[in-house]
C-alpha cells in the first residue's frame, strides 16, 4: 500500500484545525509542493491579492523525512508571492528534523489573526496531540527594535520554555523585513533547548519571493512553533529501512550509496582540486570574472578589468574566509541534520554562503569580508531576502553615484564609491564607504520602513520594479540600470547572483534554479529545452523535500526511492511536468506570466553573455538591433510553452 502524507491544517482567525491524509501515488500529492499547487489552484487564489487570507501558505516536509537519506529533512514553503505575483517556492534548511515530530508532514495556515500571533503544533507518539493559536500579547514592533527576529525567537523561547523542552520544536520566526516590505522571509531559528539559547549570527531562511510578508501579514501569524515526540515512520514503516537505501543505490548506479552522496556533494564540503569548499569558498575560484559584480556593471567591464577586480575581491574578501573556514573542518556545520556535505561554512559565528555575502559584498562594491559580514548579519536579523537586498542596496548606490536619483531621498549623505578602478586601487576606503551608506540604507527600509526619506519608503512599500518604473518616467536610466524578470504588469523578480541568460529566462519560477542557471549562452530553443529539463528535476527535488545540494546522486534514485520506499510507483517525470503546466495556468490566470524584459541592463546582460561566450553573431545582433532581444525572449518562451503543452485553465487537467 503506497505510503501516507500527513498534513495539518489550522485556521488563524478560529484557531480552528484539522487533518487531511493522502496516499502517495494515488492522486497527485507526491510532496509540498504538489500540495501547495493544488491548494491554489482548487480555491483559484489567483483571484485574490497576495496579501489576503485567501493566499494560503503551506509549509511542509518531504514524504522522505525521517529516513536516513541525507538532505531530506528540508522545509518548502509554497505561496502566492507578493514580488512575483505567481507562485512560489521557497525552501529551509533542516528544518525536518525538529518539526517532523509535530505529527503531520505539512501545516497549512490559513485565515487572519487579528492580533500578531504564533501557531504552536504538539505531535504526541500518534501523531498530532495539540493546535493552539495564541496572541504574542506583545508589541512586535518594539521586539523587533531590540534585535530582529533574534528577539522574537528569544521571546517564544522563554514564553513556551516547557513546551519546548519538551518538544524540541521548529523555530520558524517572521522579522521586521516582513512587516515593512514584500521581501520578508521566513526564519528557522537554531537555539540549544536544554540553556534556550539561541545561536545568534546562524540561521536558515526561506526568503526568495517574501514568504514572511505573507505569513504575517495575510494571517497576521508572526511564528511557528511545531515538534513533539511523532515519528514518520510510524506511518510508513520501510522510512527507516537503510538496506533497501544501499540496494537502491547498488542497483542505479553500481556504486554504494556513501560513496555516492560525498562524490556528489563534495563541492559544498570540500573540493580538493580547488583547496577549498562551500558555495563562498568554491564560486569565486571557479567562475572567477564571471562573477556578477557593482550591480551587474561588471558584464561591461573588459575581461582584463574584471580579472584585476577579482584579484582585489581574492584577497580582500574572499581570502579572509579561506583562512578561516574555506579549508577547516572544525568551522564546517550542518543546517541541524546529519549530513556529510557540512556545507555551512562559519566565520567568527557567521554562516558564510556564496549568494548573501555576494549581494552585499562585490554586487554592493563592498570587497572587504569583514565590512559584508556585518550586513549580512543586520538583514539576517531583520528577515530579508538577502539576495533581493543587496539589489536594493547596489541599485540605490549606483543611482544616487550616477546622479539618477536626489541622494536626499533615500537618506544618503556622503557620494558612493562606484568607480571599479577605484575600488581595486582603494578596496578598504571604498568598502567602508559603501557599507556606512548600506548599513544606513538597510536599517531605514528593513527597520523603519523607509520613514522620513521618500524613496525608500516607496521602495520598502512596492518593491524595485514598481519604485523604479515611477522613476522611470522624468529618468530612464534610473531604471535601466536594473536587472529583473518582468511577471505581468507588477510582478518581478531579481536573478540569483550568476551572469547567465536563464536567470533572467521567460520561465513561470524564477528567483531559484527552476532553470539552466549555468554561464552559457545558446540558441533560445535549444536553452528553454535545457531549461525545462533543470526545471522538471529541481521540481522533484523540491517536491520530495531534499536540499539541493544532494540533487547529483538523488535524481538518479528519486523514481526507485518513490517506489521502493514509500510504494509510490508512478512516472515522476510525467508528474512533474503536469504541476508545473498548472504552475504555468496559474501564472497566466493572476495575470503574472513572464513578461519581455524592460530595462536596458536586464537585455545587456544576454547580449554581453552571449560575446563572452563566443557567439559573437548573436552578440553582435543583440547589441545593434533592438528587436533582437524580443525575438530570444519570444523564441524561448514559445518552446517553453510548447514543451509544457499550455492550455485551458488551470485545474482541467487538460493537455
Amino acid at each position: 500500500m503506497p505510503a501516507t502524507y500527513r498534513v495539518v491544517e489550522v485556521d488563524a482567525s478560529t484557531g480552528r484545525w484539522m487533518l487531511r491524509e493522502y496516499r502517495l501515488g494515488e492522486g497527485d500529492i507526491l510532496g509540498p509542493v504538489d500540495l501547495g499547487v493544488k491548494l491554489h489552484v482548487e480555491e483559484e487564489t489567483w483571484r485574490h491579492d497576495p496579501l489576503s487570507d485567501k493566499n494560503v501558505v503551506v509549509i511542509g516536509l518531504g514524504p522522505f523525512t525521517g529516513s536516513p537519506l541525507f538532505g531530506s529533512n528540508r522545509g518548502v514553503v509554497v505561496f502566492r508571492s507578493p514580488v512575483s505575483r505567481t507562485l512560489h517556492v521557497s525552501t529551509v534548511g533542516g528544518v525536518g528534523e525538529r518539526m517532523r515530530g509535530m505529527g503531520a508532514h505539512a501545516l497549512i495556515i490559513r485565515g487572519y489573526a487579528e492580533e500578531p500571533s504564533v501557531v504552536i503544533v504538539e505531535g504526541g507518539e500518534e501523531g498530532v496531540k495539540k493546535v493552539d493559536v495564541e496572541a504574542l500579547g506583545v508589541d512586535v514592533r518594539r521586539l523587533f527594535d531590540k534585535g530582529g527576529v533574534y528577539a522574537l525567537a528569544e521571546h517564544l523561547l522563554h514564553a513556551y520554555s516547557g513546551f519546548v523542552r519538551r518538544a524540541k520544536p521548529a523555530v520558524l520566526v517572521t522579522g521586521p523585513a516582513a512587516l515593512y516590505t514584500p521581501i520578508g522571509g521566513i526564519v528557522s531559528i537554531h537555539y540549544d533547548p536544554a540553556t534556550l539559547e539561541v545561536w545568534r549570527g546562524f540561521i536558515d531562511i526561506a526568503a526568495r519571493g517574501g514568504p514572511g510578508t505573507v505569513l504575517l501579514r495575510a494571517h497576521g501569524v508572526a511564528a511557528i512553533l511545531a515538534g513533539g515526540s511523532w515519528r514518520p515512520e510510524k506511518l510508513n514503516p520501510k522510512l527507516g529501512d537503510r538496506r533497501l537505501i544501499e540496494e537502491v543505490a547498488r542497483r542505479v548506479t553500481g556504486e554504494p550509496y556513501g560513496r555516492l552522496v560525498l562524490e556528489k556533494t563534495k563541492k559544498y564540503r570540500f573540493d580538493e582540486k580547488l583547496g577549498t569548499g562551500g558555495t563562498f569558498g568554491v564560486n569565486y575560484v571557479h567562475y572567477r570574472e564571471l562573477i556578477p559584480m557593482l550591480g551587474y556593471s561588471s558584464i561591461y567591464l573588459a575581461k582584463v578589468a574584471r580579472l584585476k577586480l577579482l584579484e582585489t575581491v581574492l584577497e580582500y574578501f574572499w581570502r579572509p574566509f579561506q583562512e578561516v573556514a574555506g579549508s577547516n573542518p572544525r568551522n564546517w556545520k550542518t543546517c541541524g541534520e546529519p549530513c556529510p556535505a557540512n556545507c555551512k561554512k562559519i566565520v567568527r559565528g557567521s554562516k558564510v554562503d556564496y549568494e548573501p555575502f555576494n549581494a552585499l559584498g562585490p554586487f554592493s562594491g563592498i570587497v572587504v569580508f569583514e565590512e559584508t559580514r556585518r550586513l549580512v548579519e543586520l538583514v539576517d536579523a531583520a528577515g530579508a531576502d538577502a539576495i533581493e537586498a543587496g539589489y536594493w542596496v547596489a541599485w540605490l548606490l549606483e543611482a544616487a553615484a550616477k546622479n539618477l536619483i536626489d541622494p536626499r531621498d533615500a537618506c544618503i549623505d556622503e557620494q558612493p564609491c562606484w568607480d571599479p578602478i577605484l575600488l581595486a586601487e582603494k578596496p578598504r576606503e571604498c568598502s567602508a564607504r559603501n557599507a556606512r551608506i548600506a548599513e544606513r540604507l538597510i536599517r531605514k527600509v528593513f527597520y523603519e520602513g523607509g520613514a522620513g526619506c521618500p524613496l525608500l519608503e516607496e521602495l520598502a512599500k512596492n518593491g524595485l520594479r514598481a519604485t523604479a518604473a515611477k522613476l522611470a518616467g522624468s529618468r530612464p536610466e534610473a531604471r535601466d540600470i536594473l536587472v529583473y524578470a518582468a511577471f505581468g504588469d507588477r510582478g518581478y523578480m531579481t536573478p540569483n547572483l550568476y551572469w547567465t541568460p536563464g536567470l533572467i529566462a521567460p520561465v513561470y519560477v524564477t528567483g531559484k534554479y527552476w532553470t539552466n542557471y549555468h554561464p552559457t549562452f545558446m540558441e533560445p530553443e535549444e536553452y528553454a529545452k535545457t531549461s525545462y529539463e533543470r526545471i522538471i528535476n529541481e521540481y522533484l527535488v523540491d517536491n520530495a523535500g531534499f536540499c539541493r545540494f544532494h540533487r547529483g546522486w538523488l535524481e538518479k534514485l528519486i523514481q526507485q526511492l518513490y517506489a521502493e520506499m514509500l510504494e509510490a510507483d508512478k512516472p515522476l517525470r510525467e508528474h512533474a511536468k503536469k504541476m508545473y503546466r498548472e504552475i504555468a495556468r496559474y501564472s497566466k490566470a493572476a495575470g503574472a506570466e513572464p513578461t519581455p524584459w524592460e530595462t536596458a541592463r536586464t537585455r545587456d546582460l544576454l547580449a554581453t553573455i552571449a560575446a563572452e561566450i563566443g557567439y559573437l553573431e548573436w552578440a553582435e545582433r543583440l547589441m545593434k538591433d533592438p528587436k533582437a532581444h524580443l525575438e530570444w525572449w519570444r523564441r524561448f518562451k514559445d518552446t517553453l510553452d510548447t514543451l509544457i503543452g499550455i492550455r485551458g485553465k488551470p485545474g482541467t487537467g487538460e493537455d
